[in-house]
């Protein structure tokens, strides 16, 4: 098993592009992280794309009919399925493929013997199955030997995969424990920031204890993102000098003047970049997370200090003490501490951001993970 996430790729001397199938399934995270990838590739002409884009709500017939419709795992790969085959029909060639989710191959068996398939993964169903429902998990139904037949049919498509590039090491050890993925089938491979969309901000009074302190949090699920246990903090006489910035698509409840909400904020848009340049601390206390989150890495990436929670991999990406603080999930009062902390002094407001940002730049910097892919889905084609 490698970590290779800042390597910069190089691909080998060809005549003519690669020809590459990209296949997202429609998780907002692992999505923005698509869409971003998409962009750092774009100016590539050594490779041409193919992208293919799973919405929540398919316009195939088959995932509108229940209980299909009902069910992600069987409408996500039916329409991976339907999806690529129709580009074959239209006579598209793939040299090799790469998935940022297992769903959308569930059914692709006889594609991934044809062509080298890569799959990108920031999580595994046990480790989906962990957070119960918070992913909208439930006890399962299925008799034992039903469930002995899903985990087989998983591990066989993990293994049938060329190569699988598992965010966090956290993911890494489950495709090993639960499912036997080989080592030398491995690659730890965490997304990351455009650092061309995200420069680190000049702030003239960064630091500085000049003005209220500007804490943000951004979480697209409000609760599971754990926003409510930030809100509660605002409300104590000793943060009503703070201002909090909620960006979020859930209702968050009533608010204190100390607090404004954004509820219309897209990923990359100009307006939600600026409350990250006028942020002096990100926060959060999500209860429910695969690691990295596009926002720890965008918060870091613009010289912010970090407190979020110790769930799935997000230790991996916020180092203790150095770019920023882990509480356990759901202590309000442990995350109050830390929020106490960087509030009252600026000097580690600015220590921790200044570390973070040349984090990201070191491990986070997604030109440099696209060039390790690319790298690996030529490696993939030329071995086949």
């Amino acid at each position: 098993m490698t970590r290779e996430g800042n390597v910069r790729g190089d691909t080998p001397t060809r005549r003519t592009p690669y020809r590459f199938l990209f296949v997202s399934a429609p998780f907002s995270g692992i999505e923005v992280f698509f869409r971003n990838l998409r962009t750092v590739l774009a100016p590539r002409g050594d490779i041409e794309s193919t992208w293919e884009w799973i919405e929540f709500e398919p316009r195939e017939l088959e995932a509108r009919i229940p209980p299909i419709s009902g069910n992600w795992a069987l409408k996500g790969g039916l329409v991976g399925r339907s999806r690529v085959r129709h580009l074959e029909r239209q006579g598209k060639i793939f040299d090799a493929a790469l998935f940022n989710h297992m769903l959308p191959l569930l059914f692709l068996r006889d594609f991934q013997r044809r062509v080298p398939t890569l799959l990108w993964l920031d999580s595994t169903p046990p480790m989906v199955n962990g957070f119960g429902s918070w992913y909208g998990g439930k006890k399962s139904l299925l008799r034992p030997h039903l469930e002995d037949f899903k985990k087989r049919y998983v591990r066989n498509l993990y293994m049938r995969c060329h190569r699988i590039l598992p965010w966090t090491e956290m993911v890494r050890r489950s495709l090993e424990q639960d499912y036997g993925a080989p080592a030398e089938k491995m690659s730890v491979l965490s997304p990351g920031v455009d650092l061309a969309q995200w420069p680190f901000p000049f702030r003239p009074d960064r630091g500085a204890s000049i003005r209220p302190v500007n804490v943000l949090f951004v979480g697209r699920e409000f609760f599971r993102k754990g926003g409510d246990l930030l809100l509660t903090i605002s409300r104590r006489p000793e943060f009503r000098h703070c201002m909090f910035h909620i960006v979020s698509h859930e209702e968050v409840g009533e608010v204190g003047e100390n607090v404004r909400v954004y509820s219309n904020l897209q990923p990359n848009q100009t307006d939600l970049k600026r409350l990250y340049v006028e942020a002096d601390i990100f926060v959060l206390p999500t209860r429910a997370d695969f690691a990295p989150t596009n926002v720890l890495c965008e918060a870091m990436a613009m010289g912010l200090p970090v407190i979020t929670t110790s769930v799935g991999g997000l230790e991996e990406v916020v180092r203790q003490g150095e770019t920023g603080y882990v509480v356990p999930p759901g202590d309000v009062e442990l995350l109050a501490d830390s929020l106490r902390t960087l509030v009252a002094s600026p000097e580690t407001r600015r220590r921790l951001g200044d570390n973070g940002r040349r984090l990201v730049e070191e491990h986070f910097d997604l030109e440099r993970i696209a060039g390790t892919i690319v790298k690996y889905m030529c490696e993939a084609s030329d071995k086949r």
